[in-house]
């Protein structure tokens, strides 16, 4: 690929992307709501959430040990 057909390749997705952005700035807010939903339910059916929740708590323990390793060499 030459410098020319990147930059020809990158300004054709310039484009995209701004086209994109334009059509979702007029979407109403009951389609992006729809849209939300519908992510949310493909979420649900792979399983991302269930994993989602298992690491944020897996996280949060973490951060509990590490407060309490805190508070006892304070103490």
């Amino acid at each position: 690929m030459t410098k020319k057909e990147a930059k020809a390749y990158q300004d054709r997705w310039r484009l995209v992307d701004k086209i994109q952005s334009n059509e979702r700035r007029r979407l109403s807010i009951d389609e992006k709501l729809r849209q939300l939903d519908q992510c949310y339910e493909i979420a649900v059916e792979l399983g991302l959430l269930k994993r989602y929740a298992a690491a944020r708590r897996k996280g949060e323990r973490e951060v509990q040990l590490r407060w309490r390793r805190l508070k006892g060499l304070a103490a």
